[in-house]
């Protein structure tokens, strides 16, 4: 059990996780259904799942209680509406700290996905238990932020601080 994690997960269509015995290792790798408003996991196994998701899962699951985690995501996962279960999941056992939008040359020219870098907590059992069983549902902040420069065009070719005629900025 870890402390802190710092980790950027392998993510893409391109190699899904498809082994039924992987899956039902994961209550990310069963279908969800909803019931009475609430998205309730159920005992039927996907056919496929992203890495990035299992990876969300397995990692949460090696933090102690209290733990930290900065975890890079693609955007997908935190807006598409396929996936609330995963977003519910991830709200069920931690509590966000913190959520930067990375722009989109982060990773290019060798990807070009859109990600941001979710920083959470791992909740203990008995704060699991006690917001079940609360009716309210629990709010607290979330620090938010966009960055817009990543020091780098999409090509990969360095960027640089310019003055107003157009001469970069040396820093000494």
């Amino acid at each position: 059990m870890f402390d802190l994690l710092f980790t950027n997960p392998p993510f893409g269509s391109l190699i899904p996780i498809d082994d039924p015995t992987i899956l039902s290792q994961y209550d990310l790798g069963h279908s969800w259904k909803n019931e009475n408003g609430n998205l309730v996991m159920t005992n039927k196994i996907k056919t496929s799942v992203p890495p990035e998701i299992l990876f969300i899962e397995r990692c949460i699951q090696l933090l102690k209680p209290g733990g930290r985690m900065a975890i890079v995501l693609p955007d997908s996962i935190l807006s598409n509406p396929g996936l609330k279960s995963v977003r519910n999941w991830i709200l069920k056992y931690t509590q966000i700290i913190a959520c930067v939008d990375l722009p989109l040359e982060t990773f290019q020219p060798f990807v070009g996905a859109k990600t941001n870098v979710v920083f959470l907590e791992k909740k203990t059992k008995d704060r699991i238990q006690n917001e079940e069983k609360s009716v309210n549902e629990k709010h607290y902040d979330i620090f938010m932020a966009c960055d817009y420069k990543i020091g780098h065009d999409r090509r990969g070719n360095p960027s640089y601080i310019r003055n107003s005629l157009g001469e970069e900025i040396l820093i000494k």
